[in-house]
């Protein structure tokens, strides 16, 4: 047989392999490496059953044949790039017709088959009783683009298949053992090389950014899932190294008109927010342009991205602008707005008036947090607060899914963060929770375990009230109780005078 790919088109039968296996281990030309070169380089309809007829020549192999594989990647770098190319072949592709339209099944073809058989090679190489440090060498020379190929296959996609997804996972689990790392951050910092910016996390970053541009990132669809995969298993101090080179791609992310795009860009910000130094992140500017694209996306009313935008938006708030507390005039003698307020006010804004419950959920489920970063200037609010807070607890949203909780949670923080001016909203508090007690005594409109919720948060919220002007509390709520009100609604008030938190 005068070539290795003619080696590979005789083995049809089961009994090709033994009958060819001496002529095939015995000549150099049939080596290893030669036959992935070969089949790194077939047209995509031969690939899948060209891998698959090596995984099996693997499998009955001679010892020496498989070592002189192993030599060859400790020695040539040429063997390593075709290995690299190999396993890039089940990657998923440039498609230049994502530009135009969404990836369908059509576009990605056989490639389910192909990192299937891409992936059982891998697993039986890996499989192999030899030498540790033969192994070791097999897997730097495969590294980064067998952990791209693993990462692709974490997740159901259209690229895979239930045979891939299991060996994405075996493979995974065999490169940690054999490399000796414990964790999927430990494993992006090891160092192919002895160069120490060979780390596994900078040679995949180097990969993404020449492909993630902003021309081109929409013609890699897979890539998004391995930026994710790299971004959040990076925690701090190892994101410093990398966050100067992963923020424009999350930034581009954020910024496109695509909602499953636009919340992929603002959890990596925040996860990248959340694991570099503050310091580091006003250095150049930074800082400011991560809140500027956060708060451009304050004009999308997607409940979905609104519950990952606040908590980002809160948090570069610490970065950006002065504690609350501490902003005070040219004199230093007055506290003045600030872009706490700002944004702030703009939820409220949002919130005020809504009446998709989703959105409900999603613009007043941060507020809390709010609320305890300014303290007691959210006084500055209360005018729209009190709106909101009295509109959500009057209007009926459900009788199992309700926002009524989770306001009545900011009730609670208002009044705890205000309480030395709360006295004057004394009336109000007392007016829309008796109101809301006896909205709920009606059971049938609610589930129990909300009208159980409702019930002691209210009571919760009574207490408080109760320690900003104990005598004046007292006496309404007994003359409340003394009038025509359900009986739970007296119970409760009756609880609440007796109580104290």
């Amino acid at each position: 047989m005068s070539s290795a790919k003619a080696v590979l088109e005789s083995l049809v039968s089961e009994n090709d392999y033994t009958k060819l296996q001496d002529l095939i281990f015995s000549r150099s030309a049939n080596s290893l490496g030669k036959l992935i070169e070969v089949v790194g380089d077939l047209p995509d309809k031969e690939f899948p059953t060209n891998i698959k007829r090596i995984t099996k020549l693997i499998k009955i192999a001679p010892e020496k044949w498989l070592e002189d594989y192993f030599c060859e990647i400790l020695k040539s770098s040429n063997v390593k790039e075709k290995l690299q190319h190999l396993i890039g072949r089940a990657c998923v592709p440039c498609i230049k017709e994502l530009e135009h339209k969404p990836c369908d099944k059509e576009d990605v073809g056989n490639l389910p088959e192909r990192a299937e058989f891409v992936l059982e090679l891998v697993c039986s190489l890996l499989s192999l009783d030899t030498d540790e440090d033969n192994v070791k060498h097999l897997v730097a020379g495969a590294l980064p683009h067998l952990l791209i190929l693993v990462i692709e296959h974490e997740q159901p996609n259209l690229w895979t298949s239930k045979s891939s997804l299991s060996l994405s996972k075996e493979v995974l689990r065999k490169v940690k053992d054999v490399l000796s790392v414990s964790g999927n951050e430990e494993l992006l910092q090891y160092q192919i090389s002895q160069n120490h910016l060979s780390s596994i996390l900078v040679h995949i970053q180097k990969h993404l950014s020449e492909k993630l541009k902003r021309d081109t990132w929409v013609c890699f669809p897979s890539l998004k899932m391995v930026y994710k995969w790299c971004v959040s298993n990076t925690r701090f101090p190892n994101m410093s190294e990398v966050f100067p080179k992963f923020l424009p791609t999350a930034l581009l992310f954020t910024d496109d008109h695509v909602l499953e795009n636009k919340i992929l860009g603002v959890s990596c910000l925040y996860h990248i927010m959340q694991n570099t130094s503050r310091e580091e992140l006003r250095w150049y500017g930074q800082a400011d342009v991560i809140y500027e694209a956060l708060k451009h996306q304050m004009y999308t009313r997607e409940a979905k991205l609104i519950d990952v935008l606040h908590p980002a938006l809160l948090y570069i708030l610490s970065v950006v602008e002065k504690d609350p507390q501490y902003c005070t005039d040219s004199k230093g003698l007055m506290r003045v707005p600030n872009k706490y307020d700002e944004i702030f006010h703009t939820i409220l804004a949002d919130a005020y008036g809504e009446q998709n419950l989703a959105l409900r959920m999603s613009l007043t489920g941060y507020l809390t947090h709010f609320v305890e970063k300014l303290g007691l200037l959210t006084l500055r609010h209360t005018n729209l607060l009190f709106k909101v807070i009295e509109e959500y607890l009057e209007s009926y949203d459900g009788k199992r899914h309700s926002a009524k909780p989770q306001i009545l949670r900011l009730m609670k923080s208002v009044i705890i963060a205000t309480w030395p001016r709360m006295s004057r909203y004394v009336d109000f508090i007392l007016k829309v929770l008796v109101r809301l007690l006896i909205d709920i005594s009606s059971k049938e409109m609610y589930d129990f375990e909300l009208v159980h919720t409702l019930e002691e948060l209210s009571t919760q919220c009574l207490i408080l009230i109760k320690h900003v002007n104990l005598e004046y509390v007292e006496k309404s709520l007994q003359n409340i109780i003394k009038l025509d009100i359900p009986q739970s609604c007296r119970c409760i008030l009756s609880d609440a005078l007796q109580l104290s938190m």
